[in-house]
């Protein structure tokens, strides 16, 4: 399983200023023009949500690689945190398990180097080097704002639905914004909404919300859409998902009209909605007490490809690996029988001392 980790260090920023992970500059752009301010976007009516008896039924074998969530425990990185996904696809040939597990397989370590990680399979020692390690973002004023962050080597290990393993690969993560994760904007906009008792996020900022509040809303968002493209590029990153997205992809998520990519070529839009913040009902596998469900949808060439709902709660280890995303649901917007589902299902936390490899 020899495989040298391409070195594909990048710098975020805004269009003109600099070079863009080719796989999130979509998600970007669009921060720059319609998330900065942290006013509303239109509203995005959530997914129904799915049986969870039916989802969790397909993710039996999951025990059998992880099984018990371990508690949050500090807010550093340890050697060992692990997260264990389940995802369920369905589309016109039937419904399909897999799974995701996430290992975290060093400490922080400098954008500027690169770490060398030995191949369990017995080839040549793989060097792994970050995705991306700073995110330049503008807001509306045209004031800028730049996060640096070091990186982490994560394991990324696929298993099919009987619990084998099919693959493993190893990425360089940005910490620092998977461990901001996506809990804080997303709690101050349910408290200015259920404060407020308005019915839009913009309706309550127009209805008292003062300039403090407003700029601190801003600033966390900036720093939830620095933990999108990390999350992102997190599981874009390894080549042993590649056939799995695909799949995801051809399933769920609208294609554009041929004559927009002809004239238009292709352009993406991410744009989380904090319009849709609710707290979680769901019984969930991962404890979600405290845990906050909103939508976030894609858009390619102005078509509607993608409305996607986001569980989650507080990144902290050992729950930062995965941003603090505890569930995803996403629908083809024409053919809603066409479904992925991602559960949480379970988390392991690094021993508190660590021998130095």
């Amino acid at each position: 399983m020899s495989r040298r980790a391409r070195r594909h260090r990048s710098r975020s920023s805004c269009p003109g200023d600099g070079v863009i992970p080719r796989a999130t500059a979509g998600a970007l752009f669009s921060a720059l023009f319609l998330l900065a301010s942290c006013r509303a976007t239109s509203a995005v009516a959530p997914l129904p949500a799915p049986t969870e008896s039916d989802v969790l039924k397909s993710f039996a074998a999951g025990r059998t690689i992880l099984e018990g969530f371990d508690s949050a425990d500090g807010d550093d990185f340890r050697v060992g945190d692990t997260a264990l996904y389940g995802i369920r696809l369905d589309d016109p040939d039937g419904t399909h398990a897999s799974f995701v597990r996430a290992v975290v397989r060093s400490g922080v370590l400098p954008a500027s180097t690169a770490a060398v990680v030995d191949d369990d399979a017995g080839g040549t020692p793989l060097l792994v080097s970050p995705s991306f390690s700073a995110i330049t973002l503008t807001r509306r004023s045209g004031e800028k704002t730049t996060n640096e962050s070091g990186f982490v080597v994560v394991e990324i290990t696929v298993y099919d639905e009987s619990g084998a393993r099919t693959g493993r690969s190893f990425i360089g993560a940005p910490e620092r914004f998977l461990r901001a994760g996506f809990f804080g904007p997303c709690r101050r906009a349910k408290s200015l909404l259920d404060g407020s008792g308005a019915a839009t996020l913009e309706d309550a900022m127009e209805g008292g919300a003062d300039p403090e509040t407003e700029r601190a809303l801003g600033d966390e968002f900036l720093t939830m859409i620095a933990a999108y493209l990390s999350f992102l590029e997190t599981f874009r990153s390894s080549p042993d998902l590649e056939s799995l997205r695909r799949r995801i992809a051809d399933s769920v998520v609208e294609e554009p009209s041929l004559l927009s990519v002809v004239f238009k070529g292709l352009t993406l839009q991410l744009r989380p909605s904090l319009e849709t913040v609710a707290a979680e009902t769901r019984a969930l596998p991962a404890p979600s007490d405290d845990a906050i469900r909103y939508s976030t949808t894609m858009r390619l060439n102005d078509t509607l490809a993608l409305v996607l709902d986001l569980a989650v709660v507080e990144s902290r280890p050992p729950l930062a690996v995965v941003a603090g995303v505890i569930a995803l649901d996403a629908a083809h917007p024409s053919h809603p029988e066409r479904r992925f589902a991602a559960r949480l299902l379970a988390t392991r936390r690094g021993p508190a001392t660590i021998e130095a490899r």
